[in-house]
Parts: C-alpha cells; structure tokens; sequence
C-alpha cells in the first residue's frame, strides 16, 4: 500500500473556543476553566465518535482506513489547533503540515 498525500481543506476554528482560550490561557486563576473547556472539546470528540461509522467491528479496507483518519482529523481539528491558535494571536485556520 503506497501512502498519498491528501490535499485536505484546513478547517476554520470555533470562534467561542479560541476566544476562551485566549481570553484564560495567560491567567492561571482561570486555569480550572481552561481544564474543563479542553476536557468538555475531548468528550465532545468522543461522543462523535461512538456512532457506527467508527464501529470496530466495520469491515477493514484502505478507503476505510483513509475515511476514519480523515473523520478524526475533522472531528478533532478544534482541538488539535485550539492552543497553538490561541497562543499565536488566535489566526483562525489550522495549518496541516504538508498538507496545504
């Protein structure tokens, strides 16, 4: 199986999340805060992923292998990039290295 780089678009950012972040990362009085956003962002990403398009059981091929990875990365792309964005003056696209 021969690996492709794939052209994906780079998902734009939550608003709410990255003003949030911006607005409690530099306070650490607010740092319980920022632990239950991010915690809340992984159940979130959890909780999408529990449906039968990520079933374990789902017959395995390379188009599926490609489809999950590529759902992960969208489903987690606010999480993925919520920190650095916030900490880079909130730029509101996520750049995937290599990707475009």
């Amino acid at each position: 199986m021969t690996i492709k780089p794939r052209n994906l678009p780079s998902p734009v950012m939550n608003d709410e999340l990255i003003a949030k972040i911006k607005a409690w990362v530099g306070d650490p009085a607010r740092a319980p805060l920022l632990h239950d956003l991010l915690h809340k962002e992984v159940g979130r990403i959890i909780e999408q992923m529990q449906g039968e398009d990520f079933a374990a059981a789902a017959p395995y091929s390379d188009d599926e292998l490609l489809r999950r990875v590529t759902a992960y990365e969208m489903k987690s792309a606010d999480l993925a990039c919520a920190p650095g964005s916030a900490a880079t003056g909130g730029v509101r696209k996520c750049a995937r290295s290599g990707r475009g």
